[in-house]
């Protein structure tokens, strides 16, 4: 499945939730939503810097 996200990756935009970490490392960015003790929600995001050679 890795291997079609690559595969994709220039043509297309995907979303996948996940946590598998072998998926989230092929990513060009990550999302997250995390909540307080008191129900507000907060969205997080990093986006990934890849070496690639």
């Amino acid at each position: 499945m890795i291997t079609i996200f690559e595969e994709l990756r220039e043509s297309s935009q995907l979303i996948v939730i996940t946590h598998q970490k072998k998926t989230m490392e092929v990513a060009d960015a990550l999302y997250g939503v995390t909540m307080r003790g008191d129900g507000v929600t907060t969205v997080i995001s990093q986006k990934m810097d890849h070496q690639r050679i």
